[in-house]
């Protein structure tokens, strides 16, 4: 289902650029997996969704590496792409962190039974 979303070029969401559309894909994606405990499929759509959307900020100049670039020197469409961008990057991140509680969570668990059967 998510490929169809990515490959189909009259997608009711054509208003949003493919970089964003990828992004958040693999976000949701990102998403789906974690729940179930599949940590590796989690990691592996959200360094995924990170490095489209940090390629894309780079493409629009918007990293920290370009200094000097003010929202409002840029067009508004590159404005409203790159918040929209950073929206995607800040739920990236905030799910790594889950993703890294979630597994260290589980951990302490699975330690606990183990020293509890003992």
């Amino acid at each position: 289902a998510f490929r169809q979303v990515l490959t189909n070029p009259h997608s009711k969401y054509s208003w949003l650029s493919p970089a964003v559309l990828s992004g958040t894909v693999h976000l949701i994606a990102a998403m789906t997996y974690r729940p179930s405990g599949k940590f590796s499929n989690c990691a592996a759509h959200l360094n995924a969704a990170l490095a489209i959307v940090e390629a894309e900020m780079e493409a629009l100049q918007v990293l920290p590496k370009v200094r000097g670039v003010m929202e409002m020197d840029m067009n508004p469409i590159a404005v409203r792409e790159a918040r929209m961008l950073l929206r995607i990057k800040f739920f990236c991140l905030e799910n790594t962190a889950l993703v890294s509680l979630t597994q260290m969570q589980l951990t302490q668990a699975q330690a606990e039974i183990a020293h509890a059967m003992e």
